[in-house]
């Protein structure tokens, strides 16, 4: 209030860059300074991060493959989940597809979408969207593609 009786309100947008769900009941969006943020009154569409996540982690490493998912916006609509495991190795999930990307730690992300990027825009086209249950980026240079199972001519 200033001497003049006027209230003075200073409000600051913060921008949500992923949404964090961790199994020890965690519900909270980062932002891009890495500021938690409470997840109630409203929903943003962004990636969703679910699985073992340290505050650290979610600030340092997450942070920055959600600041790489809102520069490029084909990956920011293709990646629905981030699923972290107890190692913080992680593995994506698309919207697109049924497979499980397993994308391994979170370095070298721009190669690693590349490789992913020429495995979407050579290899299924030819084969088509359900010829793999799994797709991995985790190794540098490589695109490793699990077939799925068939039992009886029909997909397991």
């Amino acid at each position: 209030i200033t001497p003049n009786e006027r209230v003075r309100i200073l409000v600051e947008q913060r921008i949500p860059m992923l949404r964090v769900m961790d199994d020890k009941g965690g519900n909270y969006y980062i932002d891009e300074e890495g500021t938690f943020m409470k997840a109630e009154g409203y929903e943003a569409n962004l990636a969703v991060a679910t699985g073992t996540i340290p505050p650290d982690f979610a600030k340092r490493e997450l942070l920055a493959l959600g600041a790489y998912l809102r520069a490029h916006e084909f990956w920011d609509e293709q990646v629905e989940q981030i699923v972290v495991r107890p190692n913080r190795e992680v593995d994506l999930i698309m919207r697109v597809g049924d497979q499980v990307v397993h994308f391994g730690r979170i370095e070298r992300v721009e190669e690693k979408f590349a490789n992913l990027r020429a495995f979407y825009s050579t290899i299924m086209p030819q084969v088509g969207w359900h010829k793999y249950s799994e797709i991995s980026v985790a190794y540098e240079g490589r695109v490793i593609a699990r077939k799925r199972q068939t039992i009886n001519n029909r997909k397991k």
